[in-house]
């Protein structure tokens, strides 16, 4: 049996009706263990993976892109992708979580997973919110609301935070901006006179389960399909996303 079997099935099924023949193709996405076969689904589906910005599809982590047109792909699995980030994290800095302040700036579905793994874990979650719903949404789940100058470990790009916090998924870093690299995957930076450490995005990527990888490969490559053959599409279709959910329960062994 495929270590992939929703790119092999699902991906494919959808990718061979001519979505991606004869097109250029980029993944602008940090490579993991399913690359390799999300390339192969691609390049036998007929596309030209390119390696430049010029290409007219274009594969990010939550979006596809088809020329001007952005389309989000849908997280369907946000407490894998929670428990991937945390593990990732805790593995390239060796710090620990329990007790831990842990910023979560946005409650988004990511967020709320996010919120709900540190606080699951041991973990004080500090949601870092301006929108009143979604600040009242968090304090009514039971967490924390505020700032991030608290924190140890903030997840997204805080405003302001403390000397020595670790940061996942702030806004890019400069090749200039890093001082040096204390652990393979760390960098540290200076932000407001700080300095403070930052995971490097392709660190994020690696250590998943291949069951969230494959859905989430999947999920790309089908929300890049259906956004190529249709320029109405602004997302996947409940009926779209109920076959990936119903192929990755399938996949897993259960009905």
């Amino acid at each position: 049996m495929s270590a992939w079997p929703l790119l092999d099935s699902v991906a494919r099924q959808h990718l061979d009706g001519g979505a991606v023949a004869g097109r250029r193709v980029l993944l602008d996405v940090p490579g993991d263990e399913a690359t390799a076969a999300a390339l192969h689904v691609l390049t036998s589906c007929g596309a030209d993976v390119a390696g430049d910005a010029t290409a007219e599809l274009v594969v990010h982590p939550w979006q596809v892109s088809v020329g001007d047109r952005l389309v989000d792909v849908p997280l369907l699995d946000p407490t894998g992708e929670a428990h991937g980030r945390l593990r990732a994290v805790l593995r390239v800095t060796n710090r620990r979580l329990p007790g831990a302040i842990v910023a979560v700036v946005g409650f988004s579905d990511i967020g709320r997973a996010l919120a709900a793994t540190v606080r699951a874990l041991g973990g004080r979650a500090v949601v870092v919110e301006e929108d009143p719903l979604q600040r009242l949404a968090a304090v009514t789940a039971g967490h924390d609301v505020g700032d991030a100058t608290a924190a140890t470990f903030v997840f997204g790009d805080a405003p302001s935070v403390t000397a020595g916090a670790v940061l996942a998924g702030p806004a890019p870093v400069a090749v200039g901006d890093v001082l040096d690299e204390p652990r393979p995957g760390l960098w540290r930076v200076r932000r407001a006179a700080a300095d403070v450490f930052v995971v490097a995005p392709a660190q994020l990527a690696w250590g998943r389960p291949s069951a969230w990888l494959d859905l989430v490969w999947t999920t790309r490559l089908v929300t890049l399909a259906c956004a190529a053959v249709d320029p109405r599409v602004t997302g996947l279709a409940d009926g779209v996303r109920r076959e990936l959910a119903a192929a990755a329960l399938r996949s897993r062994g259960l009905a």
